[in-house]
């Protein structure tokens, strides 16, 4: 560890960085905590949440990799309620995620 901690960041970033390209990224950034740190923003930079519930944030992606995220698809498979029955008779109703009056 003590070669690691020599190297400085820029050395450290480029290192992280050419990894990241091989899609072994995870292992390396459970080796150490200072490659840890390097590796987040490499690892969480595009993330996708899918749900098939409304999205709380007990589902949603956890609080501290938040600051890494650059792009986050959500991924909704939730149908309002009833939704099947109501689509089926008429296509032409769009489906709505809410049981607010005004938004039906």
């Amino acid at each position: 560890m003590e070669l690691l901690s020599s190297l400085n960041d820029d050395v450290l970033y480029l290192l992280v960085e050419a990894v990241s390209l091989t899609n072994t990224l995870k292992p390396l950034s459970m080796t150490s905590r200072q490659l840890r740190r390097y590796c987040l923003p490499f690892l969480f930079k595009e993330c996708t949440v899918r749900s098939s519930v409304p999205v709380k944030p007990q589902v949603f992606l956890p609080k501290t990799v938040w600051p890494y995220v650059s792009i986050l698809h959500l991924v909704d498979r939730c149908l309002d309620q009833g939704a099947t029955q109501r689509y089926s008779s008429n296509p032409q109703r769009y489906l709505k995620y809410s049981k607010h009056v005004l938004l039906q």
